[in-house]
Parts: structure tokens; C-alpha cells; sequence
């Protein structure tokens, strides 16, 4: 079980969901092991996210290589949470959580100040059929790790394959496809073990 703590400005798109929990599965047939993973996450609405992997492990001395290929799958009900939150670029934001309608004080004829707002109400968005269980994403990737006493340092060059992008239905009627594109991802880290 997990719990998540974000600012309320976080345009993270985990952002929104409160509390997550799951459960992993693994078996080494020796050729390749087999991988998987089902978890729930809890905003608005329940999420069913699903991880689907095979790998195998080389070793070479003090480098370890991992050639990976996942699959993801699962529900949106966290991107259609994260889009009604306002934190999408969809709703003009620049980084922020919802914009409060900006207002300005102008002087009218009489020396009195009056108040016009500037901002016209900012559109909605919602994902259709964001409960629907579907294939998100595949995943290629090749963690290569080398040890050198307590020190171990990782490289995970990921290629990743976005599927079945999400319909986004404005408050205004207009409807359009999310933008996806495949993506290249390179994850460093370094991990020191005390004993």
C-alpha cells in the first residue's frame, strides 16, 4: 500500500490520486522470466493499472544486463481526474493547478473604481470512456547495472510505444485525440549498500 503526498500545484499526472495498492508476480522459466504486476489507484474513481513483462537476466563480470519488454494496460479514470483538476496544458495552464479568473480595477468616468473581469470561464475537459479498460503503452528497455564494491550504478535506456490515445471531450463540445508519440527515456541512478 501506498500513500501520495503532492502540492496542490503539482502538475504531476499522478497528482491526483490519493492512495495506491498492488501486488507483483514473478516466474524464472530459465529462458526468460515472467513478470506481472496489478495494482489499484484511488482518486475520484478506482484505477486498474496492469504491468505484463518478460526479461532475461546476463551477467558479465561486474556488469548485469536485463533486456525487458512490458506491456501496460488499464483505466484512465487518474488522467480524466487530472484533466477536470485543470492541471493540463489543455486549459491554458503554465505550470500550476487551476487559475482563479483574473480580475483588474479600472476608473470609471466618476473617479470610482470598477472591477471587470478578464478571463472569460476556462473550458472543461474529460476523458470518454475513461473507466474502460484498454492496452496504455509497451515498454522496451535494457537496464544495464555494474558493481564495484558497495557502489552500484544503474542505466535503464527505455523506448516506450503510447497505444490507444484518449478522447477528450471539451465543456464547449469539441472533441479531439490526445497528441502521443513514442518516447525515449534514460534513467542514471547510483545506489551505495553499507555492511
Amino acid at each position: 500500500m501506498e500513500k501520495y503526498f503532492f502540492d496542490m500545484n503539482s502538475i504531476s499526472l499522478n497528482s491526483t490520486t490519493d492512495l495506491g495498492v498492488g501486488s507483483n508476480f514473478a516466474y524464472d522459466f530459465d529462458i526468460v522470466s515472467l513478470n506481472a504486476s496489478a495494482g489499484l489507484g484511488f482518486n475520484d474513481k478506482v484505477d486498474v493499472i496492469t504491468e505484463i513483462g518478460v526479461t532475461k537476466s546476463f551477467e558479465f563480470g561486474k556488469f548485469a544486463v536485463e533486456p525487458v519488454i512490458k506491456l501496460y494496460a488499464g483505466t484512465q479514470n487518474y488522467y480524466n481526474a487530472y484533466l477536470q483538476a485543470g492541471k493540463s496544458h489543455l486549459s491554458g495552464n503554465n505550470g500550476h493547478a487551476k487559475k482563479a479568473a483574473s480580475s483588474r480595477v479600472s476608473k470609471s468616468n466618476s473617479g470610482t473604481a470598477a472591477t471587470a473581469s478578464t478571463a472569460a470561464a476556462p473550458s472543461t475537459f474529460t476523458v470518454v470512456q475513461a473507466s474502460q479498460y484498454k492496452v496504455l503503452d509497451y515498454e522496451l528497455s535494457i537496464p544495464i547495472a555494474y558493481t564495484f564494491h558497495n557502489l552500484k550504478f544503474d542505466v535503464v535506456p527505455t523506448y516506450a510505444i503510447p497505444v490507444n490515445a484518449a478522447t477528450i471531450l471539451s465543456s464547449t463540445g469539441a472533441v479531439e485525440k490526445e497528441v502521443i508519440s513514442n518516447r525515449f527515456i534514460l534513467q542514471v541512478g547510483a545506489t551505495y549498500t553499507f555492511k
